[in-house]
């Protein structure tokens, strides 16, 4: 599976907008923000367990009560709600926002790669889903317990890089053009 190349990112356009205009900006904000406090939290929660705060089976209880597996009893997707929703977001981005912002050709070098990193983003997100599931069938097995530590670990870092190189991407961009979230 791949990982980010952050050397390979296109340098990012600076645009001008006034407040008022960044209504934009402010949504996709909040939307990484909620997605960057679930992943904290499954890291922290994960952190106590391999510090013996929890146990493993108390780890296991509690990842099943996330919004991300505890969603997926009743959503029946790859990795509950909360991936679900990361993928929907990266599906308004890719299919209605991104558009918009390739007025600019400045801006077409960033978005094809932040659409690459969706990609790899959506594959660590299956790997997350995988270990998750293979951690929760025996939640005792040091085996499944590190491979789960790794795959939140690679993709939190994946996450909060993805995000903070499209935010600083097309934060100014989203309120020059008037870009709605």
């Amino acid at each position: 599976m791949d990982d980010l190349d952050e050397t390979a990112r296109p340098p990012v356009p600076k645009f001008d907008s006034e407040p008022a205009q960044r209504a934009g900006s402010r949504h996709l904000q909040a939307i990484h923000e909620h997605h960057r406090r679930q992943l904290s939290g499954l890291k922290r929660m994960f952190a106590e367990m391999e510090q013996g705060a929890i146990s493993p089976e108390e780890m296991a209880a509690a990842t099943q009560n996330l919004s991300m597996t505890g969603n997926l009893r009743r959503f029946g997707t790859l990795c509950g709600q909360e991936c679900q929703a990361l993928v929907f977001h990266h599906q308004i981005e890719d299919g209605a926002m991104y558009p918009q912002l390739q007025r600019s050709d400045e801006l077409n070098a960033v978005i094809s790669q932040l659409m690459a990193e969706h990609q790899i983003v959506h594959a660590q997100i299956v790997a997350l889903w995988e270990a998750t599931t293979a951690f929760l069938e025996t939640p005792s097995d040091t085996v499944r317990r590190e491979k789960l530590g790794q795959a939140i670990e690679r993709l939190e870092k994946t996450v909060l890089s993805h995000f903070g190189y499209e935010e600083d991407a097309l934060l100014d961009a989203i309120d020059h053009y008037g870009v709605m979230i």
